[in-house]
């Protein structure tokens, strides 16, 4: 029994399924609640509870009742280790199990000392000979005083119906120390302690019988696809039926119900599931939830099982994707791997065109893949039938030499760097089957520091490429690093970088780091996406802002851009289940809209509005967010030619409705959205205009400006433009003609006088189009105009006293002469304040005050500060607002 104790921190109830809370009172098979005085029992311990024994159970550490303490009510069932472990069975037969039912388990624990042993109860159940049917035994979380407290714990065990040999149910209560619980790696020169006065009480133990609930799908993977039937199957049974109703709810990723039905509660051990089709499901994770409620009870109805299964429907598909297209790529969980087959499923549903394979675990308990599953050699060469590149990781040492190292583990690199001979033949075995299948070779994991950093990288990449020489030729090796980190001068000792972009790099931001490392002769061509943030806090901020992050670095232009597994295994009622998650829709939605195109450039639409062009051939793709539009959104009307639907990005879409002048009206949150089938031209067009300067130094006189209009297309375009401005800015002319020649380009010059009260920053000219092409179009692109002086820096503040109301005007001469200026403060109804500034040097600044009495009255309001050359006709205006 002490062999399948090791496995008792992953195999907690949580792992099974939702709690179901206290069943009704009749499913309620026994109570151990210790208290056996008026059964006769005058032992010191319960009866039919026999302790272990053999070397690891001495007979000094062992249980008895204690009369003083207990959760409910004393008396208790109390273990004393002293030093040791302890360990007490239950041997009669009055537990009976039916393999048709699921049960729970529910006890109280309080532990004293525990500080490196733990307390936990383990269920099994037994066969005819009243022997222990091993497979089954599940135990409950460890329970320890580390963190101080000693009060009782509420533990749970969950059995799965479904083995047949079940006829009882044994249960076990251990107080264990480490070599028993923990199969862990220990630290070198490790000391392993001993709680020499731990002990543990264990109270109200009972045993509840609950209905089977089987929930699954048709798809492997638990994915459905356009090829897939697309069936849910959901069964329920129960020896006794009667007052049992079961409810199935299917929820979407907002958690609304899009399906619910009454599902029936069987008997029979023929029974048979409720088939639901959710074949044409629009794309999207869901939740199906079976409740099982008992009707027996006085408190009316109880929920007595609560089952769920997470399953995604990506069955529209919406472009093409041509072979070999690596834009998105998937990165294996080497302590969470799925079947092989379900792995396969899953990636060719992604269609991403990479995948990034474990090789040496690194961990005692994970096989290596040359030990793994006999089906993984079928998914890696359907992999390379299908023209994914493969990447092998060597996470860590090889499985064997962990476990022959015990306690004194080395890291990757320090094994490296030792003598070949230990592990070239676990690199041997890996060549042999697969060096045709890896087109590179990983040392450690993506989104670990420790690798990169470790001045031990350069040896152990020479010693592993020269031992891979051996075996085949040109290896193509790659190390993890950091998009945050500095680029060295220096070129990397590996043939490529995967960097790594985590959470603390801004989405917008990306762009610039990955240009920042290419100024220094360092292509960034693979990056790895970290994982999103926890589910607890803004989950959906943390999956918006992920999906932005996987946007941001393909648009960077970065050749692969991989993420951890967007899946997990579960164990259930009936087996381990693989779940897709929320990410994996997401990726789903990426890969198939920008999959296989061509970044273009960010398109400009309103200030806020983030768009990033991906080009296929005649057509291109937007993706487009809104982060000042708010909760309820924004409405843009742009002109995007053919294009019909928007697509959320959980691939939802939905039509594009048309405005009267034939321009579509899209409506942004801060939720990425992607448009589809946009003609590329219309975007060129915009994204080539261009405003010469687009600076200018606010001044009374006139300034001169070009528009320069490209014409991308391959037949000739005319049309009109007029351009929109603030009513104060003065602009000759505001309309023309022209006509372009194919693939060529014109230059309307026209000229601006400013308004005297033009603030300084951003200014725009709606350049207001129509365009005869194919057909007439209405295109309005805004132009962004930058206003100000070059060598004047200004900003403003005000201060709310008793009687006045200051504001602060600061001044900085950026430039290289000296600045002469006339300052004015202009407020609401008061009369305007001036203040001379002389002789500002280059480098210095000045603060200037203005003083306004009643300032009440001034509340709300915005005060305009004006600065203008004593020796020229430059102005600069800023407006300062009272709060």
């Amino acid at each position: 029994m002490v062999g399948v104790f090791t496995v008792i921190g992953a195999l907690t109830a949580a792992a099974f399924a939702d709690p179901a809370g206290a069943p009704a009172g009749d499913r309620l098979l026994h109570l151990f609640d210790f208290d056996e005085r008026d059964e006769g029992n005058l032992e010191h311990v319960p009866k039919y509870w026999v302790r272990f024994g053999g070397a690891d159970f001495p007979r000094y550490a062992e249980g008895e009742f204690d009369r003083t303490i207990g959760h409910d009510a004393p008396p208790s069932f109390r273990l004393t280790t002293q030093g040791r472990n302890v360990a007490y069975r239950y041997t009669a037969r009055r537990i009976d199990a039916i393999s048709t039912n699921d049960y729970l388990v529910v006890a109280w624990i309080r532990g004293e000392m525990l500080s490196s042993a733990r307390a936990a109860i383990s269920a099994y159940y037994l066969d005819h000979d009243q022997l222990p049917i091993r497979s089954s035994q599940r135990f409950s979380e460890l329970v320890s005083t580390e963190s101080g407290s000693d009060d009782w714990r509420r533990v749970e065990v969950f059995l799965p119906a479904g083995t047949k040999q079940a006829v009882w149910i044994g249960l076990t209560l251990w107080a264990v120390h480490p070599e028993s619980w923990y199969d862990g790696p220990r630290p070198r020169r490790h000391i392993e302690r001993r709680d020499m006065a731990a002990q543990a009480w264990f109270d109200d133990i009972r045993v509840y019988r609950l209905p089977r609930v089987d929930i699954a799908t048709s798809a492997p993977g638990n994915v459905f696809t356009p090829a897939d039937e697309a069936v849910l199957s959901v069964k329920v049974t129960d020896a006794d039926s009667y007052q049992l109703r079961a409810t199935l709810d299917v929820l979407d990723v907002d958690g609304r119900s899009v399906r619910r039905a009454e599902i029936p509660v069987q008997s029979s051990k023929r029974s048979i599931p409720v088939r639901i089709d959710f074949k044409g499901a629009p794309n999207g994770l869901y939740r199906a939830r079976v409740r099982v409620v008992s009707t027996a009870g006085e408190d009316g109805a109880t929920v007595i099982a609560n089952r769920t299964l997470d399953f995604a429907s990506v069955q529209t598909v919406y472009r093409e994707q041509p072979a070999g297209a690596r834009a998105f790529g998937v990165s294996f969980d080497v302590k969470d791997r799925a079947d092989p087959l379900d792995e396969l499923k899953l990636l060719r549903s992604l269609r991403v065109g990479a995948v990034k394979m474990p090789i040496w675990s690194g961990l005692a308990g994970v096989p290596d893949l040359i030990d793994s599953d006999p089906d993984t050699d079928t998914l890696l060469y359907e992999l390379l039938k299908a023209r994914v590149a493969v990447t092998g990781v060597f996470v860590g040492p090889p499985s064997e030499l962990v476990r022959a190292a015990g306690a004194y583990r080395r890291s990757l690199l320090t094994m490296l760097n030792e003598d070949p001979e230990a592990w070239r033949e676990h690199l041997v075995r890996v060549f042999a089957p697969y060096a045709s299948i890896f087109r590179s070779w990983q040392i450690g994991l993506d989104g670990d520091p420790a690798i990169a950093a470790d001045p031990q990288l350069p040896d152990a990449l020479r010693r592993v490429r020269a031992e891979i020489l051996k075996l085949t030729t040109a290896p193509h090796l790659t190390t993890p690093g950091a998009l945050t980190w500095e680029p060295q001068s220096d070129p990397p000792a590996a043939d490529d970088v995967s960097f790594a972009i985590d959470r603390s790099i801004l989405p917008e931001y990306i762009a610039s780091h990955v240009e920042e490392y290419r100024k220094r002769g360092m292509p960034v061509s693979t990056a790895f996406v970290q994982p999103t943030g926890t589910k607890e806090i803004d989950y959906r901020g943390h999956l918006r802002d992920w999906c932005k992050r996987l946007l941001h670095a393909r648009h960077a232009g970065i050749r692969t851009v991989t993420v951890p597994q967007p899946w997990h295994t579960r164990l259930t009622t009936a087996s381990k289940v693989t779940e897709p998650s929320e990410e994996f829709v997401l990726l789903h939605t990426l890969a198939d809209l920008t999959g296989g195109t061509v970044p273009g450039d960010p398109v400009y639409i309103a200030p806020g509005v983030t768009a990033l062009a991906f080009h296929d051939r005649d057509t291109t793709v937007l993706a487009l967010w809104d982060n000042e539009a708010g909760e309820a959104g924004r409405t843009h009307t742009i002109q995007l030619g053919s294009a019909t639907r928007q697509i959320d990005m959980w691939g939802r879409a939905r039509p594009l409705t048309t405005a009267e002048d034939g321009r579509q009206e899209v409506h942004l949150t801060a939720d990425p959205v992607f448009i589809d089938g946009i003609d590329r031209w219309l975007i060129a067009f915009r994204t080539e205009l261009r405003l010469v300067p687009d600076f200018e130094e606010l001044s009374i006189d006139a300034h001169q400006h070009e528009l320069g209009i490209v014409n991308p297309r391959d037949e000739p375009l005319a049309g009109t433009v007029q351009l929109g401005t603030p009513d104060a800015w003065d602009i000759n002319p505001r309309q023309f003609r022209f006509s372009i020649r194919a693939n060529g380009t014109v230059n309307k010059p026209f000229e601006i006088r400013y308004g005297r009260n033009t603030t300084a920053g951003t200014g725009m000219i709606n350049a207001e189009f129509t365009l005869d092409a194919d057909r007439r179009y209405r295109v309005v692109v805004p132009l962004p105009l930058e206003l100000g002086v070059r060598d004047i820096d200004a900003w403003g503040h005000t201060v709310l006293s008793s009687d006045r109301l200051i504001v602060r005007h600061r001044v900085f001469n950026r430039g290289d002469k000296t600045l002469n200026l006339r300052a004015f403060a202009i407020a609401p109804g008061r009369l305007r304040q001036t203040r001379l500034l002389t002789q500002l040097l280059p480098g210095q600044s000045k603060m200037l005050e203005y003083h306004f009495k009643d300032p009440e009255s001034l509340r709300q309001r915005t005060i305009r500060l004006h600065l203008r050359d004593l020796n020229g006709p430059r102005i600069h205006n800023i407006e300062v607002d009272v709060e």
